[in-house]
């Protein structure tokens, strides 16, 4: 093995791939090994890009290609970052993914089906820029950046009475951070509610939503209609969405889970622990399908 191939992919990867090549039942096979990235673009990962040309069970000439991504080898870069906290995380929220994506029929969700696949090819991506200021513009705020049901206490008039709380106090900024306002609406719809309230009500919640924020704005001396036109709220819904998509495909799956299905966080000792099988996996693949069912209705980028 060459310096230069070996400096991409080691031996013990090298045969992690060889045991995936047999899996696949290719024989006869080369491969060929080169950077997936240029130098300066990844300080965080080794990129390898792997052809393979083999033939298959049947004889026929068979082209595979890869991506294969290795922690950094470098001893500053190992004793001065959390490499592996960093990783383990990346491979818990592909599990994720992977699983979310079983929620979709490729034959009766084919439409779907393909685009949440192609999404998660950058979804790590996608999801970042959707959180950075720059692309809201003039329309970035602070905003929670962890806008869920567990995170607003509730204050009703009486307890007795099964009537709309009073106030809301949201908790827990540690999340918070500049962006579209569209983020935090986003991030408690779609984990927050389901397919058949978002069929009778998203309208109505998203135009609600829009007149209370008004309201606000006006007791501050500010016009809404030029701070934050209901058209520019639109916009935003349909370009940075894509982060309540991303958000609730984990957050979601706790939420369906029972108490004793999920780990004592308090007393974890590795991230894999949080890989956990829930035993309502229907209901999870139930509120995912539904999510990602929306997005393509809505005509929500992602």
């Amino acid at each position: 093995m060459s310096a230069k191939t070996s400096d991409l992919v080691t031996e013990e990867v090298q045969v992690h791939i060889e045991e995936l090549i047999k899996e696949i039942g290719i024989t006869n096979h080369t491969k060929d090994i080169s950077p997936g990235s240029a130098l300066g673009e990844n300080f965080f990962g080794i990129i390898a890009r792997i052809t393979v040309n083999g033939k298959d069970k049947s004889g026929e000439n068979k082209v595979l290609r890869f991506i294969v991504k290795s922690a950094p080898r470098n001893e500053v870069i190992r004793a001065t970052a959390p490499v592996r906290n960093a990783y383990n995380r990346e491979i818990y929220m592909y599990i994720y993914h992977e699983r979310a994506l079983k929620s979709l029929d490729p034959v009766k969700d084919k439409i779907a089906y393909d685009k949440f696949k192609k999404f998660q090819e950058n979804l790590f991506e996608m999801a970042k820029n959707a959180t950075q200021p720059g692309p809201a513009g003039k329309y970035a705020v602070i905003g929670h950046g962890d806008c869920w049901s567990n995170n607003m206490l509730f204050k009703y008039n009486s307890s007795s009475k099964p009537h709309p709380p009073s106030e809301i106090c949201l908790l827990d900024w540690q999340l918070a951070r500049a962006g579209s306002p569209a983020l935090d609406l986003a991030y408690f719809i779609f984990t927050c509610t389901d397919k058949p309230l978002r069929d009778g009500h998203y309208d109505h919640l998203i135009q609600e939503y829009y007149e209370s924020l008004s309201s606000f704005l006006r007791e501050l001396g500010s016009d809404p209609d030029k701070l934050f036109p209901f058209e520019v709220l639109q916009e935003h819904l349909k370009k940075f969405c894509i982060f309540g998509l991303f958000i609730a495909i984990t957050i979601v799956y706790g939420m369906s889970s029972e108490a004793e299905d999920i780990p004592d966080i308090h007393n974890m000792t590795q991230l894999e622990e949080l890989n956990f099988e829930t035993s309502n996996i229907q209901k999870y693949y139930a509120r995912i399908r539904g999510v990602v069912l929306d997005f393509i209705k809505f005509g929500y980028e992602f």
